[in-house]
């Protein structure tokens, strides 16, 4: 009977990893992955701060190991590991959303681990109701796959995540610590607070139940305001990719007016469009304009970059068009889009009074 729990443990999970989609050919894995080298050799605007003899490397022994991809998912991981390796949070490779809805984080069935980064540490911070006893909150993930947590971050989660900072890369990591394909287990060991260990083996499986300890706040709209004593009004402003964040600011500009100071939220949010951020915060500083981000791209002259080949760094001395040729050949030459700073029209006036950033 045991024999045949097992047996059936293991079709389970074959099957589940039979969903992985196995669709690309020898040939269309070496195009992908020479498009990618080709685009940052061209594109990339940090390129002459890469070691280019390591990047070329890199590309020439993956021409190889990207064909012994065994499905979609692996071939796509060691394009995320290519571009992680220029280290910018902008150039990455996503992967299709085919695999994305495969992909789970957080959710082993009857398990449900939510992880941050403190103090360099995989901390359990949000779990299931009915498993807060075995796994408290405040609980540490100090082994993966037989592997100290630290090690494992290092060797299978952190080489395939696009970053510029070392604080991101960690709290990426961290919080993506066990991600992985529908099917796949790891076997963990979890400290607790009171220093017993709990080994466990997790297998991604979606998650039926949906009551957390400690439970998800109600989602925020786009806009919050609240009160507090002494006319302290707390703003907080979750999104800058919609718009209509713009018009409930003002809806809500005239009952701001009475705040003697201001607690402006930006945790929840996202990001989005410059624009729509600088439609609301025209409001709260006493200037006619901002200045803003400027614009730079790589540009590329063929037959100026062959000429570049040629000169030495002596060359380019009091000769603009040996410099020019030298910095092509270096990929080091820039088109500069015209600057304008922001300039604001108001339609209402300006709420100035001291202001804290939620996220200080």
């Amino acid at each position: 009977m045991r024999k045949l729990l097992f047996v059936l443990c293991l079709l389970h999970t074959y099957a589940l990893f039979a969903q992985v989609p196995n669709t690309l050919s020898a040939a269309d894995k070496v195009y992908g992955l020479s498009k990618c080298w080709q685009e940052a050799n061209y594109n990339f605007v940090y390129l002459n701060r890469i070691n280019r003899a390591q990047w070329d490397s890199t590309y020439r022994a993956m021409i190889t190991q990207v064909q012994s991809t065994t499905n979609d998912y692996d071939y796509y991981q060691l394009l995320q590991k290519f571009y992680a390796g220029l280290h910018d949070g902008h150039t990455y490779v996503s992967l299709p959303g085919k695999i994305v809805n495969l992909q789970l984080t957080k959710m082993f069935g009857e398990y449900w681990l939510g992880t941050e980064n403190i103090d360099g540490k995989a901390i359990i911070t949000r779990t299931l109701k009915a498993r807060m006893k075995e796994i408290p909150i405040g609980s540490e993930i100090i082994e993966v796959n037989g592997m100290p947590t630290a090690k494992y971050l290092t060797d299978s989660v952190k080489p395939y995540i696009a970053s510029s900072t070392d604080y991101t890369l960690e709290d990426e990591a961290i919080g993506g610590l066990l991600r992985g394909m529908t099917g796949a287990s790891y076997r963990v060991k979890i400290k607790r607070p009171d220093g017993s260990v709990l080994p466990l083996t997790l297998t991604h499986e979606r998650t039926k139940d949906t009551a957390f300890y400690p439970p998800f706040p109600p989602q925020a709209g786009l806009l919050q305001l609240k009160w507090y004593n002494n006319d302290i009004a707390y703003l907080a402003l979750n999104a800058f990719d919609d718009e209509k964040i713009d018009s409930l600011f003002l809806d809500r500009l005239p009952e701001l007016y009475k705040a003697k100071a201001l607690v402006i939220d930006l945790r929840n949010n996202g990001g989005g469009s410059t624009n729509i951020g600088t439609t609301i915060l025209q409001y709260l500083i006493p200037d006619s304009a901002m200045q803003g981000f400027r614009t730079s791209t790589r540009q590329h002259i063929g037959v100026q970059k062959a000429w570049g080949k040629y000169l030495k760094p002596e060359d380019t001395i009091g000769n603009a068009w040996n410099k020019t040729s030298w910095a092509y050949n270096h990929d080091d030459f820039y088109f500069n889009f015209d600057y304008h700073p922001h300039t604001f029209h108001l339609q209402a006036k300006r709420l100035v009074v001291p202001t804290l950033n939620g996220e200080e």
